[in-house]
């Protein structure tokens, strides 16, 4: 029973409440930093039947219990009180059934001060992408409405989630340069520094109460997404003695990890418009069960007639140009997969693939976007071939001879009709006749009456 102060208010969201509750292992606590952590799920928990506003029941409906001497951790929602509050103890109580008499354990816990709110938000341009790793180079415009003067002395603080960098990385010791901050709107006075994830905001003249502060900050996406409890943009406005004064924040994007090492090989024999073994090889960085497939260049791969050559890889749909596939993916473990008979697309180029993979649940775990693979070979067919021997080209001269059929040594003009998949310019055109041997004498080339130097 978790009771909390006047003023507070629990989110009771069904399947959601609490927020996390999760178990740690005792005996890898005692041996090292990290343990194994066993979340209880939506069916082993629940805390949306008490009515109270400020107190929150965590009861256990399925076969898991809390057991003593482990250590856990329960996060809940709660709304903060609407005006400033001065900070006020909670308390954890523990009970053996759902009438909540008797307690068995009790804990107070110290709360925090709800200080004044501030605006502080941030829009998205064009350039955005939350791509993993993804530069956020004018990709983010930040604005923080003051509702307090900021005066000489004081500080406004800009934390970002970990793994963003807000620092310059040409600092030198004691610069604390900002990464490319750049304010949409001048403010005389103003003055920035940054380290690591923060920024610290400083001014020389009075900026009063209810100005709006916009600026941009040039960031990169963290490889993987922050943890959600701690994936937060904040701001907080510190008088000269550090004592808070306002604050605000807002939830930060969910960060899409891509795939690495990714490659795509056609491993048979293939041209435009026939059907070949692709190899797809990635190294993903989320745990996943199933991935989808997308060629995206040259339009018209088709994968709804393709077979799998790979063990323990499963088609769930295939569809055109998007194949879905059930393997079970390991983070840093890497994967192979083998898709037989896939048909090209009738013309060739570069082609390029959307890779995509999913969790259990069906949420999106890695991907990577336009993923260069192989080339298409441009289709050539050939018609009409004719070999013909000196003597066949002059009958008058040869007429007897010009009824042989080539002779084995002598020579021949061989001709015949190339038809291509697509355009061919600018290319190497390679002929190949084993057993020939092959002169650049006489060699003519048309496209329809026209000659070709």
């Amino acid at each position: 029973l978790v009771t909390l102060p006047t003023g507070f208010s629990a989110v009771r969201t069904a399947g959601s409440c609490p927020s996390l509750l999760e178990e740690r292992n005792p005996i890898e606590t005692a041996l090292s930093s990290t343990s194994t952590v066993t979340n209880f799920s939506s069916s082993d928990v629940d805390c949306t039947g008490k009515t109270n506003s400020n107190v929150v029941a965590v009861t256990f409906g399925g076969s898991r219990q809390m057991m003593a001497g482990r250590d856990y951790v329960l996060i809940l929602t709660v709304t903060n009180p609407s005006t400033p509050t001065a900070a006020s103890d909670w308390t954890i109580q523990s009970y053996e059934d759902t009438d909540f008499t008797s307690p068995l354990d009790v804990a107070t816990l110290p709360g925090y001060e709800v200080v004044t709110a501030m605006g502080w938000t941030y829009q998205e341009e064009s350039t955005f992408t939350a791509n993993g790793g993804a530069s956020l180079a004018d990709a983010l415009t930040f604005s923080l409405t003051l509702p307090l003067n900021l005066i000489p002395d004081q500080q406004i603080v800009v934390s970002a989630p970990p793994g963003f960098i807000l620092a310059s990385a040409s600092s030198k010791p004691g610069e604390e340069l900002c990464d490319t901050l750049t304010w949409v709107t001048e403010f005389s006075g103003l003055s920035a520094t940054c380290t690591s994830n923060s920024m610290v905001l400083t001014t020389s003249d009075i900026v009063y109460n209810s100005t709006t502060l916009q600026f941009q900050v040039v960031t990169s996406n963290p490889s993987i997404s922050p943890v959600w409890p701690l994936n937060y943009w904040r701001t907080s406005h510190f008088d000269s003695e550090g004592d808070l004064l306002a604050a605000g924040l807002f939830g930060g994007w969910r960060v899409v990890p891509q795939l690495s090492s990714v490659s795509v090989d056609m491993t048979s024999s293939g041209f435009a418009g026939s059907s070949a073994t692709l190899v797809f090889s990635f190294v993903p960085l989320s745990d996943a069960t199933t991935l989808t497939i997308q060629a995206k260049t040259p339009a018209g791969f088709d994968f709804s007639l393709c077979s799998v050559g790979t063990v323990n890889l499963e088609i769930v749909e295939a569809l055109d140009e998007e194949i879905t596939l059930k393997i079970s993916m390991v983070s840093g473990n890497a994967v192979s997969l083998t898709l037989m008979k896939v048909e090209l697309p009738p013309n060739g180029g570069a082609s390029t693939f959307d890779l995509a993979t999913y969790d259990a649940d069906g949420v999106l775990a890695d991907r990577m976007l336009s993923a260069t693979g192989f080339r298409v070979p441009v289709g050539v067919t050939v018609k009409d071939p004719v070999l013909t021997t000196v003597a066949q080209s002059q009958p008058l001269l040869y007429p007897v001879k010009s009824n042989w059929k080539p002779q084995l040594g002598s020579a021949a003009t061989a001709t015949f009709t190339l038809t291509a998949t697509d355009a061919i310019a600018d290319k190497v055109f390679t002929i190949t006749a084993p057993g020939f041997t092959l002169s650049s004498s006489g060699l003519a080339i048309t496209y329809g009456s026209t000659t070709i130097p």
